[in-house]
């Protein structure tokens, strides 16, 4: 097991730990592809800091013109990045012993000495993504799996820049790897289930060959013209207008990429 992939402790391969090969050995995970570690304090003073220093600067220039109390408020201000800045080092030294191994079937999580294992063909996935906006605006990316012991394991990313406690490097690569994994291993099982009449749940809802649906309603596929995730909810296109299926988020839907990828597969079969 020596490609390392997208290691983010620095541009040089990262060998896989002795624990981390043993127990992806034990659950046949297959051979390694990526790994990624917990995001880092960038070197340097950082922006914080530089920012802190400005503030203070302008702030004694205040205070020696005589306006004291802009430069109170420079002072708060520079004192709160500073703040920041610290915030930043402690989130660093807890991500050090954070660490996320891809392997073909499956994938290993490393966080204060623990090791979580997950299959990909036995797992759910939920994934919650929250956007921020305003000034410094920024989305959170969750994603929760099940492993092989049926715990859950959180993995997080964020778009920006921010050093965070839990927040893993190269979220856009890991969180699409993980997905399209579980689809390729789950997929094939969900559709023979259908195909012999079986009815699917993901959580509340719920598909078969005939129909799609919801505790609240259910539609049959002829009358579908489309099945997509609109502002983080499930919309159902019949007649030209779009509608709700659930009030409820496709975050709290497991395996939501397999969901969606059979209900494209059904809608296909039924309007030919």
């Amino acid at each position: 097991m020596t490609d390392q992939g997208a290691y983010a402790g620095g541009p040089e391969a990262a060998p896989v730990p002795e624990g981390v090969a043993e127990a992806a050995g034990r659950a046949r995970l297959g051979a390694h592809v990526a790994a990624y570690g917990g995001r880092q304090d960038p070197s340097g003073m950082g922006c914080m800091t530089i920012l802190a220093i400005l503030l203070g600067v302008v702030a004694l220039v205040l205070l020696v013109a005589g306006m004291a109390g802009g430069a109170l408020v420079l002072a708060v201000l520079a004192g709160l990045s500073l703040l920041g800045r610290s915030w930043e080092r402690a989130g660093s030294r807890r991500n050090a012993s954070l660490r996320l191994d891809l392997y073909r079937d499956g994938c290993v999580v490393s966080s204060d000495g623990r090791l979580s294992v997950v299959r990909y063909d036995a797992t759910s996935v939920w994934q919650n993504n929250v956007r921020h906006t305003g000034a410094f605006g920024h989305t959170d990316y969750e994603y929760t799996l099940l492993d092989v012991d049926g715990a859950k394991v959180v993995l997080r990313g964020r778009s920006d820049r921010t050093v965070t406690r839990g927040v893993l490097e190269g979220f856009d690569a890991w969180g699409k790897a993980i997905q399209l994994a579980v689809t390729d291993a789950q997929l094939p099982r969900a559709v023979a289930a259908v195909q012999a009449g079986e009815r699917l749940d993901f959580g509340h809802l719920w598909m078969s060959a005939e129909r799609i649906g919801s505790q609240k309603e259910s539609l049959s596929w002829q009358e579908i013209q489309a099945v997509e995730v609109v502002n983080g909810y499930l919309k159902i296109q019949v007649t030209g207008r779009w509608r709700t299926l659930s009030n409820r988020s496709v975050a709290v839907v497991p395996n939501l990429f397999v969901f969606l990828t059979l209900a494209d597969r059904l809608l296909r079969t039924a309007r030919r």
